[in-house]
């Protein structure tokens, strides 16, 4: 298959999925159990695939693994019900090496099983044709509150050791929800090189200036299964500077809320 058809439909079937309907909104994080796909020529059901949401107030976003390939793809953008429906609003996406353009996708037939959701997407065109896709979610969130709730973007990215400041090049954004992180974005090295980076899993905060954040899943497999600790400075209620220090090393990220 070409790589940019395989990374249009490998994006187009991440987008579609959904939570808990809460106020006109749906709140939670969700893990993927089960991906299927069905057509002329299609009938096969996934369970090894790799996907997690988290919809957060306004906002939704997705990350994704294949694991048959490595390659990881991640979409964030707004959401809201329309006549019954969810629509999602992806402002920005990415898949493998690629930035991918804005999509607006509606979805349909969703229904509440005794681990979370599942949800049904008619048709979607593929290249074998049109396929119906349905994809169940297990719930994992807890419904807790933080300072950090809510959509954030990368706005600085840098490592401080001594008098020498390095700044790291990319596009990232990050959400905060019942208990849970998501990251994720695109990575540019010294070179221009260009890659997909998502990391996710549960974090806690001490008092309101430490957080602790364990990374369940990452393209950097280096990291699964870490538990990374960052002193947190609170900008106000829409912005905030994260660091972690390593020996004589400081690595800083600065964050600004999103908003509608």
């Amino acid at each position: 298959m070409p790589k940019q058809i395989f990374y249009l439909l490998f994006v187009a079937f991440s987008l579609n999925s959904c939570g808990v309907k809460e106020n006109g909104r749906m709140q939670g994080a969700y893990n993927m159990l089960s991906e299927s796909f069905k057509g002329i020529s299609v009938d096969t059901t996934y369970t090894n695939r790799t996907q997690f949401k988290i919809y957060a107030n306004d906002y939704v976003i997705y990350l994704r693994i294949n694991k048959e390939t490595g390659v990881s793809a991640m979409g964030i953008g707004t959401y809201k019900f329309d006549s019954g429906k969810v629509k999602e609003n992806i402002f920005y996406s990415t898949a493998g090496d690629m930035e991918i353009p804005g999509s607006t996708i509606d979805s349909a037939e969703i229904k509440t099983t005794h681990k979370g959701y599942e949800q049904v997407i008619p048709q979607i065109m593929s290249y074998k044709g049109l396929l119906r896709v349905t994809e169940e979610y297990e719930a994992v969130g807890k419904q807790s509150t933080s300072p950090l709730d809510g959509a954030w973007k990368n706005t600085a990215h840098y490592v401080v050791n001594g008098n020498d400041t390095t700044k790291l090049n990319g596009t990232f954004y990050k959400i905060y929800y019942y208990g849970y992180w998501a990251s994720g974005g695109m990575t540019m090295d010294s070179v221009e090189r260009r890659q997909t980076q998502i990391a996710y899993g549960p974090f806690e905060m001490y008092g309101t200036n430490k957080i602790k954040e364990t990374v369940t899943t990452a393209t950097n497999t280096t990291l699964m299964g870490k538990v990374m600790g960052f002193d947190l400075e609170m900008k106000g209620a829409d912005a905030f500077i994260q660091t972690s220090t390593i020996g004589r090393v400081k690595y800083v990220e600065e964050y600004e809320r999103l908003k509608k």
